[in-house]
């Protein structure tokens, strides 16, 4: 028979409120008409022109109100816009420069991808796959009418979110899995991050799972950080999430009845924590916990929380 028994803490997370340091497509509502363009050998579209579409000196330029899918090969072409997107693009395969105003929803991305909100679309990458040759810039042209939003995929490459100058800055990084660097001059409000994120002066990061080195120009509000930001000069941090190791040597078990063993301990720091209870092997955790939090007179609050089921 399995004891029931409050053993131990596996892991903690620091929910922090820190004072600032010093060091440290969307497709809308409209119907859209699906397209499939033919690719030939060469990585050209077989045709010239055709419903929402045009392909002239090497540019191939897609039209508001259409989805368009891509058959045969893999979109090669030459010119400095080879893609100029304003509708949706649904699948397909693109080694060389993608201008998006409209929408990515799925593909596989080997180029630079420039996703700009224009006065056809508001720019908007809700899915596909961007290798590590890809780079993304997510709205770094003159205008905010309106946002360049990162929504969904998956970015292997580089990705900057916003422009350098504020006074041009309209870019949101909501949702995605990020493997490679990203450089923030904007919004990121959620997201999975695995790899270096700089925020910079001006930045805001509100949401989102870092786990990599963050070095900190802008403003931290929120998000979870698997490590020590790194706060540059002007960088803030108002609140987020930490893990935390800790063991906890002081931790004692006076019983006061068959049902209902006490469990103290004594922190040695200020920090605020909180716990995530986790017993060992051969024990399981009781159905529901009282905690106080105070002093050993017992002054204090008393959440009660209740852990998963075993």
């Amino acid at each position: 028979m399995r004891k029931r028994l409050l053993s131990s803490v596996a892991a903690l997370v620091l929910a922090c409120s820190l004072v600032p340091s010093v060091a440290l497509a969307g497709e809308g509502d409209e119907t859209t008409i699906p397209v499939t363009i033919e690719i030939g050998a060469g990585g050209a579209p077989a045709g010239t022109s055709g419903d929402g579409w045009t392909y002239e000196n090497d540019v191939l330029v897609l039209e508001a109100g259409y989805a368009f899918t891509f058959a045969g090969g893999t979109f090669d072409a030459s010119g400095e816009d080879r893609v100029w997107n304003s509708g949706i693009i649904e699948d397909g395969t693109f080694n060389d420069r993608v201008k998006n105003e409209g929408s990515i929803q799925r593909g596989e991305f080997n180029g630079t991808v420039q996703n700009v909100p224009s006065d056809v679309g508001a720019g908007i990458i809700a899915g596909g796959t961007f290798s590590s040759t890809s780079t993304v810039a997510n709205n770094d042209e003159d205008t905010t009418d309106d946002d360049g939003t990162i929504s969904g995929g998956t970015f292997a490459g580089p990705v900057a979110n916003g422009d350098p100058d504020p006074d041009w800055n309209a870019a949101a990084i909501t949702g995605g899995t990020f493997a490679g660097a990203v450089t923030n001059y904007d919004a990121i409000g959620g997201g999975a991050f695995s790899s270096i994120v700089s925020n910079k002066e001006g930045g805001t990061v509100s949401s989102g799972m870092l786990l990599g080195d963050v070095t900190n120009r802008g403003v931290v509000e929120g998000g979870f950080f698997a490590r020590p930001i790194i706060i540059g000069e002007g960088g803030t941090v108002s609140s987020c999430t930490f893990p935390v190791n800790a063991s906890l040597a002081g931790l004692s078990l006076a019983g006061t009845g068959a049902e209902q063993p006490v469990a103290t301990y004594e922190k040695d720091g200020e920090e605020s924590n909180c716990l995530t209870l986790t017993a060992d092997t051969g024990y399981t955790l009781p159905s529901s916990v009282s905690v106080r939090l105070g002093s050993a007179d017992g002054r204090g609050t008393t959440p009660t929380m209740r852990p998963p089921a075993s």
